[in-house]
């Protein structure tokens, strides 16, 4: 028995503005993708309310009910898979997360993944049965992934928001963002998205805006800067180079929109 004989989806399924379930029992293991609003759900017996969005997982066995206040709905993204290395999956899952779900903010990703895996149970070819089984992988380790970034989102908030602070202040400072990762013991990827996930912007992009910002209020002031000027106090070496970031993101020459300002 191959791997692909160990792991398999059974089923995809997307239920739009449905409210309460019947009391149900799993016959396989389950993961979905919760919106909505609170939902209170009935697992072994055990009342709780839930607060959408959020993943949920469902071992096989598992006697369940879903409900919504009155007047509202939800909608359930989910796929149901089985084999040994479904087994091991949820039971990892589930130990891991006890509550049986996790609460979810980027939904991109995980909408993403349950879409390819729709399309691709409608061929069931065997080639598309290989990938089903890579897209559950994908899909538990971007579980993972969501949590951990939270955690450390949170225990480095302080640091990252005084970070974006001094970028504010002094942008045309060289801010060196692989040093800082490797101060924290973090990759840069991992840094770049933990900055992104607090702050809204990747580190380089912020300083970016930042920079931008400051030569909109240098070129609206009443100094009368010459553009050399302002493109060193906004930290480029030269004035070409300046002229092109600032075209970028303005669309238009400094010097257009100085004109622009001045009609």
């Amino acid at each position: 028995m191959g791997y692909f004989d160990n792991l398999s989806i059974v089923s995809v399924s997307y239920y739009h503005a449905i409210s309460d379930s019947v009391i149900y029992t799993a016959v396989h293991n389950r993961i979905g993708l919760m919106t909505g609003g609170t939902v209170t759900r009935e697992r072994n017996g055990v009342i709780e309310q839930l607060t959408c969005p959020f993943i949920y997982m469902i071992s096989r066995g598992t006697k369940m009910q879903w409900r919504v206040n009155p007047g509202e709905t939800r909608n359930s993204f989910r796929f149901d898979f089985s084999g040994p290395r479904a087994e091991a999956l949820i039971l990892n899952l589930l130990e891991d997360f006890p509550e049986g779900y996790f609460p979810a903010k980027n939904l991109t990703v995980f909408q993403t993944l349950l879409e390819d895996m729709s399309s691709n149970t409608l061929r069931r070819k065997q080639v598309h049965n290989y990938h089903l089984a890579f897209l559950v992988e994908q899909f538990t380790d971007h579980i993972y992934e969501a949590r951990f970034t939270a955690y450390n989102t949170c225990k480095y908030k302080n640091l990252l928001q005084s970070t974006a602070d001094e970028i504010f202040r002094e942008p045309s400072k060289t801010h060196d963002f692989a040093a800082l990762a490797k101060k924290l013991k973090l990759t840069p990827n991992h840094f770049r998205k933990l900055f992104r996930s607090q702050i809204g912007h990747p580190p380089y992009e912020y300083l970016m805006q930042c920079r931008f910002a400051l030569a909109q209020r240098l070129l609206n002031s009443d100094e009368n800067l010459y553009i050399q000027e302002i493109s060193h106090r906004c930290g480029f070496g030269n004035p070409t180079e300046f002229t092109r970031f600032f075209k970028k993101y303005a669309h238009c020459p400094p010097s257009q929109y100085l004109k622009k300002r001045h009609e």
